[in-house]
């Protein structure tokens, strides 16, 4: 519906402050005046209410005829505070037109001030809210609009000599406003297309880098021609999801769509792209050579510098996704020619490109980019590109960035099945995904506050899960749809359950997992299991979330889903020390090593074991001329000091938790006989009615099913 924009001395309930002069400053480069005499007669806007998608066209008249402006700039503040700067679209005599596309947020828009250049070339600044005026518009979701079949006529006032509000006629403003309008081309359909959030489709061209004509790099089993088909398809896949947007798909099959061997192809495809209409030709490829990570070229500023502008921003939304799937960032990047002369010269002689992509797509009007992806023959990226869901995502990844760059809204993002939607802290709420997809982030640092999760489609089957939250532990179980976890407290997600109900949610189980801060992806949990951590201060960065029929196989290991600090038992841990003759007391020494002297005919008097972590142990020393102790337990000494008495022989067994869940192997090295075998588990070992003193022992902790030194041989000798 037409709006009515009233124009007039009235209070304004925000000011726009310095922000906006500041911006104007850097702007036009240099000091910002008073307004002069040339007072605002009116400001029009074309709607009160907008489609996110859709455009709004703003009409500021001046009071004076005869002005030149040179330039103008229309600033404005969305309900939540966010400033922006519209440019002029257009100038005519006394009247500017400003169209704003691309609504940053629903809510209130309050149009602030203006910024022009005057005849003289000096910079004017006027604000509204110093000015009495007030202008705003509504931005709402497209699907909340409502067109009638009529709308009204318009009505614009403005401020007399007397500085009295009327209504202008026909004549002055509404006259002007029309010639501005048809002056800059908005005509009577483009107005329709505003109010109904329609804008003009964007049309998308994919190339899968080359083919099974012109192979690409191959590394680990990786082929580039393969791998970059598949992703152009789940680029294209996800793409459609979106209003607004044509996705033209270059190669469809490994084979060459031109059945050609030469540069012929490459050629080819730009040119497809540009018969298409397209706007975007997205060239995708995977590196070699060494190195790590995803980067883009984009064109350089020459001939066009408006598709390098272009170029780098949807280079940089589409490496703002793959960074996100742990990627190295290696930056959007320019390559000039290294040709000389006119083969590496754009048509007005400056220098061109490096890549066909962008030297051609520039020639022919349109932008080209080239991305690639990560590096085939290093293993880390390698690694990733084994897994058919990792390549899924990166084609999401470079869908998500190209529809973020042209304000893209999907059409329906409720999908068949899982749902699954998390508010990402920095970042807000992000695009639902669904089945086994990446929700959340990784390599950011980023942590999970709260997530939606719902089940489309499924016929007796719903959801209801909790979240452990920093600071506030385990909330309440929600269902289908429902908020858990917080958001604008800054308090993350430590763990997860979540759970099937409904009258058939028996027939399936449902797979999760978490990606923890500190850690790194946890095995998958099932069917109301936690996982996560807790008593880490651990975020979940990330989660991926399975359905599958009951009884099928995990998508992964289960071992390890959640971690709980309050419920782990502390590290069990064997030492032991020897009190050896002429020494004393050596150091402690751990499971394995060697307590006591080889080589040096210096015996072993006494003898301390530490089990820790786990009780308990038992243990007794043969001693010269006194025969065997009876038993000592944990840490106590067994033997003697101060008496020059040896021991012989030495017999060990554990007890309790410990004896059910390790064995305990232990050899002696005696005098003459050098080292005996293993035993184990109270066998002795050393000897009795030889005289020949232990000078070394060794002691091994196993847990119970794990194999320990050989036994075979003799531990113990006695006459």
């Amino acid at each position: 519906m037409r709006s009515v924009v009233i124009i007039g001395r009235k209070s304004f309930e925000r000011m726009l402050g310095l922000l906006c002069i500041i911006a104007a400053t850097l702007i036009f480069g240099m000091s910002v005046k008073a307004a002069g005499p040339e007072e605002v007669a009116y400001v029009y806007l074309d709607e009160d209410v907008v489609g996110t998608s859709g455009v709004q066209n703003i009409v500021v008249g001046f009071q004076k005829e005869e002005m030149v402006i040179g330039g103008a700039r229309l600033f404005y503040q969305t309900e939540s505070g966010t400033e922006g700067i519209v440019e002029a679209a257009q100038i005519l005599n006394n009247t500017v037109l400003f169209q704003k596309e691309g609504m940053e947020e629903i809510g209130t828009y309050q149009i602030t001030g203006i910024a022009y250049l005057d005849g003289a070339g000096a910079e004017q600044m006027i604000l509204f809210a110093e000015k009495g005026i007030t202008a705003s518009f509504q931005v709402v979701q497209d699907e909340a609009l409502f067109v009638p079949e009529s709308g009204a006529q318009v009505e614009t006032y403005s401020m007399n000599e007397e500085n009295q509000m009327v209504q202008a006629g026909a004549e002055t403003a509404e006259a002007a406003i029309s010639e501005t309008l048809d002056e800059a081309g908005v005509t009577e359909a483009a107005t329709r297309n505003a109010r109904s959030g329609e804008r003009r489709e964007v049309i998308v061209a994919i190339g899968a880098g080359h083919d099974a004509n012109h192979p690409g790099a191959s590394a680990n089993g990786l082929r580039e021609e393969v791998l970059t088909l598949k992703v152009a398809r789940y680029c294209q896949q996800e793409l459609s999801q979106y209003r607004g947007v044509r996705v033209v798909m270059i190669r469809e099959s490994e084979s060459c769509p031109y059945n050609s061997t030469s540069s012929y192809c490459l050629n080819q495809r730009v040119k497809d792209a540009k018969n298409a209409g397209a706007d975007l030709y997205v060239d995708l490829h995977f590196n070699s050579g060494g190195g790590t990570g995803a980067e883009i070229y984009y064109p350089n500023k020459n001939y066009r510098p408006d598709l390098s502008e272009e170029g780098l921003s949807v280079s940089n939304k589409i490496l703002e996704q793959l960074s996100a799937l742990g990627l190295t960032n290696r930056g959007a990047k320019i390559k000039d020619s290294t040709l000389a002369g006119p083969s590496g010269q754009y048509p007005d002689g400056s220098k061109a490109d490096y890549f066909t992509t962008n030297v051609l797509a520039k020639e022919l009007g349109l932008t080209g980019i080239i991305v690639e992806h990560a590096f085939l023959d290093h293993g880390y990226d390698a690694a990733k590109l084994q897994d058919e869901n990792f390549l899924r995502q990166l084609g999401i990844a470079d869908a998500t960035g190209i529809a973020q760059k042209y304000g893209l809204v999907k059409g329906n993002e409720t999908k068949q099945g899982l749902n699954l939607k998390a508010h990402v802290q920095e970042l807000g709420w992000q695009s639902t995904v669904g089945d086994g997809e990446l929700c959340g982030t990784t390599g950011r640092a980023l942590g999970l506050e709260a997530l939606q999760m719902s089940i489309a489609g499924m016929e007796g089957v719903g959801i209801e899960y909790s979240a452990h939250v920093r600071d506030i532990g385990w909330q309440g179980t929600v269902r289908d749809g429902e908020t858990a976890g917080t958001t604008g407290r800054n308090l993350q997600i430590e763990a997860l359950k979540i759970k099937l109900t409904g009258s058939n949610a028996t027939k399936y189980n449902i797979y999760y997992r978490g990606h923890a801060s500190n850690i790194g992806w946890l095995d998958w949990a099932k069917d109301g299991q936690a996982a996560g951590t807790q008593g880490y201060a651990y975020q979940l960065e990330a989660v991926e979330v399975r359905i599958v029929p009951a009884g099928s196989a995990a998508p992964g290991a289960t071992n390890r889903p959640f971690l709980d600090k309050t419920q782990e038992q502390p590290a069990v841990t064997l030492s032991y020390q020897a009190h050896v003759s002429e020494i004393g007391w050596q150091n402690a020494v751990g499971s394995g090593v060697t307590a006591g002297t080889v080589g040096r005919a210096l015996p072993i008097e006494a003898l301390k074991v530490n089990l820790s972590g786990i009780s308990g142990i038992q243990y007794r020393a043969h001693v010269s001329e006194i025969g065997w102790q009876s038993n000592v337990t944990n840490g106590k000494m067994s033997g003697t000091t101060g008496r020059a008495l040896p021991m012989e022989a030495l017999e060990m067994k554990l007890t309790g938790n410990a004896a059910a869940k390790y064995d305990i192997y232990y050899r002696t090295h005696c005098r003459d006989f050098g080292w005996l075998a293993w035993t184990k588990n109270g066998g002795k070992s050393g000897s009795a009615g030889y005289a020949k003193s232990i000078e070394a022992v060794e002691i091994q902790l196993i847990p119970k099913g794990q194999a320990g030194p050989s036994t075979s041989g003799t531990a113990f000798k006695e006459r």
